[in-house]
């Protein structure tokens, strides 16, 4: 009889030798699945005002904008709250199991929206989903644990351009579905997308899990609840590169939801809608080719080689988007910020994954995203009080500032580690220890 630390052993070395036979096919079916997801959403999300209006039977902005921050709102407080338990299950129980649940919940959900008999219904029907919700990161975990280590940064990257490149779909397709068909049909396709993407899920192979018989042991409600809000062990690096994903992901968020305004300002308010979604397709595509070349990047450059030159690009694109002379110009800076801001959090992602330990990496980017989730609603705050009190180019002016300030708390939080008694070298063998190529942190 084997001992159960002969079982976990085999466990492990049967599962090294089946991720390494079968990471290209989970990437390609969860990249599929990402890109239905995202196309599904995007093509009828970034419209929830007019649907808020029509329920409301109301042209009356401030009412609409009232019910649209309460939608968004407990949208994210929901997601928030919620991932980390599905991290926590994904860990336990699966990842494609969990990602399979979440994609089918939503395709049952989401229809329900166009049932909503008023807005309120329609605010904790969307809530109800978001807590469903999480697909991204369940995916991002799913493709990180069937990778080899060395290939983490192309598999996430590869992994974004279905994201952006459901959100180019779902901009240029959305706003014609919607005026031709109406928002019954746009929710349908959603919830049909969604199912989809769950179909794409179900071919991927589980991963190999491996508990010990503990695992099987009942456990009261309170301890269940306990484990899965407790933070996971984190290394300092794991920490600190999360802290800097959570600030990049504030900054995001100023200026993103009011670039309708920006083009308003800038443009007139001839055929706005338009404008704003070719321009945002545009800067889709821009995050679309950031995958690819963080990916490639990834596995050849130090990280602080991608990291500190994305900061500046992203803030100096970001800047200079008010001072646009024509939509053209704006689109190109746009497409700039999404191509350098896009490459920038896959590299940040990468060194998430890359440093935390595998039976982890489920939770660690579950709260990852989550507490980039409450940064972005909060990014969006700061954003509306200063459209309030300085004009909208203002939200465009300030995150320059602040993406600069970003880099020296980078180099302190992320470089210092290895002072001079030799934690650099501590951590490089830490690295080579765990299959990671030298030079990347």
């Amino acid at each position: 009889m084997w001992s159960s630390a002969e079982l976990i052993v085999q466990g492990r070395s049967l599962w090294e030798k089946y991720h390494g036979m079968n990471w290209k096919r989970t990437l390609f079916y969860a990249w599929l699945s990402q890109l239905l997801t995202q196309f599904g959403f995007s093509a009828v999300m970034p419209f929830i005002p007019l649907y808020i209006g029509q329920l409301l039977n109301t042209d009356n902005e401030r009412q609409i904008g009232l019910w649209v921050a309460l939608f968004y709102f407990f949208s994210l407080l929901s997601f928030c709250l919620v991932m980390p338990v599905w991290g926590r299950l994904s860990d336990q129980y699966g990842r494609r199991k969990m990602l399979i649940i979440s994609n089918f919940c939503n395709a049952l959900l989401i229809p329900l929206m166009c049932l909503a008999p008023n807005v309120m219904m329609l605010v904790l029907i969307r809530s109800i989903a978001s807590a469903c919700g999480g697909m991204i990161i369940l995916a991002q975990s799913l493709v990180s644990a069937q990778t080899p280590n060395e290939r983490q940064g192309f598999a996430l990257g590869i992994l974004s351009t279905a994201e952006w490149g459901g959100l180019v779909l779902g901009f240029l397709l959305g706003g014609v579905v919607l005026d031709r068909f109406g928002f019954v049909t746009g929710f349908l396709i959603c919830g049909l997308m969604s199912a989809l993407a769950g179909l794409m899920v179900y071919y991927v192979r589980d991963e190999c899990n491996v508990r010990s018989a503990t695992a099987k042991v009942p456990l009261s409600f309170w301890y269940i609840m306990a484990t899965h809000y407790s933070l996971p062990s984190m290394e300092k690096i794991v920490v600190s590169t999360m802290l800097l994903f959570i600030g990049v992901q504030f900054l995001r968020n100023f200026d993103g939801p009011y670039v309708p305004m920006m083009v308003k300002t800038a443009f007139g308010t001839a055929n706005v809608a338009g404008k704003t979604g070719v321009i945002s397709a545009i800067a889709c595509v821009g995050g679309m080719f950031s995958g690819l070349l963080a990916g490639w990047l990834c596995d050849r450059v130090p990280a602080r080689l991608i990291i500190i030159p994305s900061l500046v690009v992203t803030a100096l694109a970001t800047a200079v988007q008010p001072l646009a002379l024509t939509v053209a110009w704006f689109s190109a800076f746009r497409f700039l910020q999404g191509l350098s801001a896009g490459c920038l959090v896959s590299v940040l992602l990468t060194l998430i994954s890359r440093n935390s330990r595998p039976e982890e990496r489920s939770t660690i980017f579950a709260l990852a995203s989550s507490s980039s989730t409450a940064a972005m609603a909060l990014g969006t705050l700061c954003g509306g009080a200063i459209v309030a009190t300085l004009g909208v180019p203002w939200t465009f002016y300030i995150p320059l500032l602040l993406y600069l300030l970003l880099i020296p708390l980078f180099r302190s939080l992320l470089f210092d580690n290895r002072g001079r008694k030799g934690g650099g070298k501590a951590l490089h063998r830490l690295n080579r220890n765990r299959g990671y190529r030298g030079g990347f942190l």
